[in-house]
């Protein structure tokens, strides 16, 4: 005994009460699941061959620094010599204006010797280098120094 209260629920469910409708549910969500992943994939491929904004090749820019000054011979002498005003000169020559830095040195066991921050200087908006090795004549062992770099 089938009540009359789900006789027209059956029937809309096999698609006798409106001509068709399930199918073209059916075949509505099939194409607004294609079109969702059409513009997902086509969104993940553009997002993957974006060229890197500015602050990206932060990082990249600072090691560069580092190896500038390591390949003239200063950043060993800045290291030892600890002046401050002589690595504001230094960096200020060769970093853009609206920068501020932060250079750190350490031990090959990473126990900070020293380290000088620029005026203005934001860890939030800073990009980092890779720890830079540098070796020094009157030291035998070698320093990590890293330098940050904020807009």
């Amino acid at each position: 005994m089938v009540s009359k209260i789900r006789t027209p629920v059956l029937h809309h469910m096999r698609g006798r009460g409106g001509g068709g409708k399930g199918v073209a549910l059916i075949f509505d969500c099939a194409v607004a699941c294609i079109i969702i992943i059409v513009g997902l994939a086509t969104y993940s491929s553009l997002a993957t061959h974006l060229p890197p904004g500015p602050d990206q090749g932060l990082g990249q820019f600072a090691t560069n620094i580092l190896a500038l000054l390591d390949s003239k011979g200063c950043l060993a002498r800045l290291i030892e010599g600890r002046d401050s005003s002589a690595i504001r000169r230094a960096l200020g020559e060769l970093l853009p204006d609206g920068t501020s830095y932060c250079i750190s040195v350490y031990s090959t066991d990473w126990e900070p010797y020293w380290s000088f921050f620029s005026p203005g200087f934001d860890w939030r908006n800073a990009a980092a280098s890779t720890p830079y090795l540098v070796s020094s004549e009157s030291n035998p062992e070698p320093y990590l120094v890293t330098l940050a770099i904020s807009r």
